[in-house]
């Protein structure tokens, strides 16, 4: 039950974009360029969240968080972006 759920989660993060590209592939001229901008702004936008949460994340963690949260350890940069992946995973929109 579980698996399933995690799975529609999935499918439902990502229907958008498949609807989007197919579009792009199939659809009239004008339908083409809207969906492969569409595209091109969904793939910008996920660099700019992974560049950030590469900068951001680890000097967040360890220089607010840890004096927030004494017993917390030292972050690297693969730990918040790993961390964000199963918040989206859990938690998704």
């Amino acid at each position: 039950m579980r698996k399933k759920k995690i799975l529609h989660n999935s499918i439902k993060m990502f229907g958008c974009n498949v609807e989007t590209f197919r579009v792009a592939m199939d659809g009239s001229n004008l339908e083409r360029e809207l969906a492969k901008a569409s595209l091109m702004a969904g793939l910008i936008a996920l660099i700019i969240f992974v560049l950030l949460a590469l900068v951001l994340g680890p000097w967040l963690w360890n220089n607010v968080l840890r004096r927030l949260v004494p017993g917390l350890g030292r972050s690297r940069w693969y730990d918040i972006l790993l961390l964000a992946i199963l918040v989206a995973i859990v938690f998704p929109m």
